[in-house]
């Protein structure tokens, strides 16, 4: 059996999602609580009868911390103009982009059964030069290479 080699720099980027996604939520949201709990309501009277033990505070965060998170989140992604505006840049950094507007117009043409016209066409070549710099870039050409159709 041959092992497959695997690039670092993908494993980096899989430890990294992975981290600040997952553990560093849960070891936060832990701090938060018995930060909150054993510095601040352990030490105000009132607080601590209202929450006798961690467990019953770990409850109440959890409990109108899930649905705050949960309505801000949504509100984030659909309300906020926070949301808008990182998309767009994520578009404008991202090298495809112009290659699909550039299609986009193209199809256009095509749809509307219109003729190409030879800046057309060339445009078509330039889209096809840049995907394939791209992908050798990223050495996906062999995965994704079109094979050309065999002569009869």
């Amino acid at each position: 059996m041959k092992l497959k080699r695997v690039n670092p720099f993908r494993l980096w980027y899989y430890v990294r999602q992975g981290y600040s996604t997952y553990l560093v939520f849960v070891v936060a949201v832990t701090n938060l609580m018995i930060t909150s709990y054993y510095l601040a309501i352990k030490d105000i009277p009132v607080l601590h009868t209202i929450f006798p033990a961690f467990g019953w505070f770990a409850l109440f965060m959890v409990g109108g911390g899930l649905p705050l998170s949960l309505s801000l989140g949504y509100w984030h992604y659909k309300k906020s103009k926070a949301q808008h505006h990182q998309l767009e840049i994520e578009v404008e950094a991202s090298p495809l982009t112009p290659v699909y507007l550039q299609m986009y117009l193209i199809l256009q043409k095509m749809i509307k059964d219109e003729k190409l016209t030879e800046e057309d066409l060339y445009r078509m070549k330039v889209i096809n030069e840049e995907v394939e710099k791209y992908f050798k870039r990223i050495r996906m050409s062999d995965k994704y290479a079109w094979k050309e159709p065999e002569k009869k």
